[in-house]
């Protein structure tokens, strides 16, 4: 994409809002007919951050979220509540706190993903083979873009750097 292009820019941007919007939508619709067991996107992010992971530092999930450890700490909590997540003094500094998703947090964290495989799979029901693969390749790089953190956070943004990570 030439980042020059606005009119390229503007377009991608709003189609990428509206197909993500439609999608969290769908998903939200599907799991309470469902009746599903509750767990947001950003509790989902979290698990499967801290499930490719393994333990790691509150102030590390802070920073790859983009938010004040402060408020790391409260989600991190409610992960807690649930038993989806343990946290325990960091090996490397006993001062420090690591989090590591628990047996409970595995369990629910593949039956959401699951129902995620199902809603696409409805979804995309019409679709080629050929169509279904292009969008998962083109989608896996797109999560590898974002995860290898291509896009700087914006000017001046200073997330996780006012709070300590420590019990």
């Amino acid at each position: 994409m030439n980042p020059t292009n606005p009119t390229q820019a503007l377009a991608l941007g709003r189609t990428m809002y509206r197909a993500f919007s439609s999608i969290q939508r769908w998903m939200d619709r599907d799991r309470r007919r469902r009746d599903a067991p509750d767990l947001s996107p950003v509790d989902g992010w979290l698990l499967r951050r801290i499930a490719d992971t393994g333990p790691v530092r509150m102030s590390e999930l802070a920073a790859w979220q983009e938010v004040d450890r402060s408020t790391m700490t409260v989600q991190i909590g409610r992960l807690t509540r649930r038993d989806l997540v343990a946290r325990t003094p960091d090996p490397e500094d006993r001062r420090a706190v690591a989090v590591s998703i628990t047996a409970e947090g595995r369990v629910l964290l593949d039956d959401y993903e699951d129902e995620v495989g199902d809603v696409a799979a409805r979804l995309l029901a019409g679709w080629s083979t050929a169509d279904v693969d292009r969008l998962t390749t083109l989608l896996g790089r797109l999560a590898d873009t974002i995860d290898d953190d291509a896009v700087p956070p914006p000017t001046g943004a200073t997330a996780g750097s006012t709070t300590s990570d420590r019990p």
